[in-house]
C-alpha cells in the first residue's frame, strides 16, 4: 500500500523507516507526556527503534507501516504505525498514535486519520481497530469522535506501569 500525500496544505504524510530515526527519537522526546501518561516513564533511546520494528507474534515486517507527519520544513511532528491484517485478516490496528504537542488540537491528527481511513477503504480492509490507555482521556475521546466503538477492555503492563486499555473498533464497512 502506498502511503504519501500532502495533508491541509502545510502537512506531508510518508512512510519512515530506520533512516529517520534520529528524527522520531526527537519527536518521542518532545512527546514525553505521552510516555509519562501511557508507560510511566520517559522516552529513551530505544523507543524510535521499537516503533519502527516491533511486530505482533506472528507479522512480518512486510506487514507493518510507520507512517511520519512532516510540517512544511520537513520538521517530523507526528507518527502512526499500522499493522495489516490484525489481530483478524482485513482488519488492521493504528499502534502508537502520537503528534508533538505543539500541533496538537489543530486538527492533523484527523485528517490524517482520515487520510488513512481512505487509504483502507481502498483496500480489502474492513476494520480498524486501537487500542487506548483509559488514563488518556483525550485519546479516548478522540477515538469516540471518529466513530469508534468499544469492544472490550484488557489490563496491561506498558513500559514501567499497568493500565486498562480500551480496545476500539471503526468499521468500514458502513
Amino acid at each position: 500500500m502506498q502511503f504519501e500525500q500532502t495533508i491541509m496544505q502545510h502537512y506531508k504524510i510518508r512512510k519512515i523507516d530506520l533512516r529517520d530515526e534520529e528524527m522520531l527519537f526527537d519527536l518521542c522526546k518532545r512527546c514525553s507526556d505521552h510516555f509519562q501518561l501511557v508507560e510511566g516513564r520517559t522516552p529513551d533511546s530505544n523507543d524510535s527503534a521499537r516503533i519502527l520494528e516491533e511486530l505482533p507474534r506472528g507479522k512480518r515486517y512486510a506487514d507493518k507501516f510507520v507512517l511520519g507527519v512532516f510540517d512544511k520544513k520537513e520538521n517530523l511532528i507526528g507518527v502512526m504505525d499500522l499493522i495489516k491484517d490484525y489481530p483478524v485478516k482485513n482488519e488492521w490496528i493504528i499502534g502508537r498514535f502520537m503528534l508533538d504537542p505543539c500541533v496538537r488540537g489543530l486538527g492533523i491528527g484527523k485528517n490524517v486519520h482520515e487520510y488513512v481511513k481512505n487509504q483502507l477503504l481502498q483496500s480489502d480492509a474492513v476494520q480498524i481497530r486501537i487500542c487506548v490507555s483509559e488514563n488518556n482521556i483525550t485519546a479516548c475521546r478522540f477515538g469516540k469522535n471518529l466513530g469508534y466503538k468499544e469492544l472490550g477492555r484488557k489490563k496491561f503492563k506498558l513500559g514501567n506501569k499497568y493500565n486498562v486499555f480500551i480496545i476500539m473498533a471503526l468499521s468500514l464497512l458502513n
